[in-house]
């Protein structure tokens, strides 16, 4: 997929994703030319994939390929450079800016890497500050129809990426939450109406993200109810400990033991007294009838 650089412009390339671009100086195009010299539709962009076509739809001056005058239609490749009055766009194929750039290190670099089939595996590298939008004023310009003029503010922050809703016709999302404004980590899926991204982050930031996860699910986690069979034995001084607890029911105990002996002794002593008694009566009897009969 190429993209289409404005050389007069500060700002980003626009990714042409879409089938067809128009050019000209009416405020409905999709590309706004600011110049007496372009028509208000002067030109369109025919897109499918890396095959780009130019158009001139006026016909006659006003558009040039190369520093060639084009009156009717010319086939793009990376590289070429076009010009409506004093605007001059090149198209450029990313791969081959990547490939020739210089390492970087991947340490300090947060980037959007695309999820959506039209931006399959193209990556948006991110430092500092950064507008997302249709428009060509965006620093990340995507010629979406979905997406607003100015659809949101990507900020690179040390523990994540500061998403700013501007007040967008379709909304931000990050893991299919709306939102108007919150932080963005390593793993999260950040969305812009329908084009969606993964968060990519400097090498370790994912760790922080998996242990937090890894904490939560340890926090969460569920533990079958223990059976009888399956608690410890309990232990003597775990006995010990039970019998401590119900002091109340052996003293209870304990003084109905001693009660029931107190009212046991005075019983037995009376038997033996009652026995002692009819011995000494008897012998009494005894002696005084021998000494009646023989006296």
């Amino acid at each position: 997929m190429l993209q289409l650089v404005n050389k007069k412009s500060d700002k980003g390339p626009l990714w042409l994703v879409e089938q067809k671009y128009v050019l000209g100086s009416d405020s409905r195009c999709d590309i706004t030319i600011v110049d007496e010299s372009v028509r208000g539709l002067h030109a369109e962009l025919l897109v499918n994939g890396d095959d780009v076509e130019i158009v001139n739809l006026i016909g006659g001056l006003g558009l040039n390929v190369n520093g060639q005058i084009v009156s009717e239609s010319k086939t793009l490749k990376a590289g070429d450079v076009f010009s409506l009055g004093k605007s001059e766009f090149t198209l450029v194929d990313p791969k081959a800016v990547r490939a020739a750039a210089p390492v970087v290190d991947s340490q300090s670099v947060w980037s959007l890497k695309a999820l959506n089939t039209a931006l399959a595996d193209k990556s948006f590298p991110l430092q500092g500050t950064h507008i997302i939008g249709r428009s060509q004023e965006s620093d990340i310009c995507l010629g979406v129809v979905h997406l607003s003029r100015k659809h949101a503010k990507i900020s690179v922050r040390e523990n994540g990426l500061h998403i700013l809703d501007l007040n967008s016709a379709n909304g931000t999302f990050i893991n299919n939450k709306k939102v108007s404004q919150a932080l963005a980590v390593a793993g999260d899926e950040l969305c812009f109406d329908t084009l969606r991204f993964r968060v990519i982050g400097p090498a370790g930031s994912n760790k922080v993200m998996e242990a937090s996860v890894s904490n939560d699910a340890d926090l969460t986690t569920v533990r079958p109810a223990l059976q009888a069979e399956h608690l410890p034995p309990v232990k003597p001084a775990q006995k010990a400990s039970k019998q401590k607890s119900r002091p109340d029911a052996q003293a209870q105990s304990a003084r109905s033991s001693q009660e029931s002996a107190v009212v046991a002794e005075p019983s037995d002593h009376a038997d033996g007294n009652s026995r002692v008694l009819i011995v000494v009566t008897a012998l009494i009897l005894g002696v005084g009838l021998a000494w009646y009969f023989l006296g």
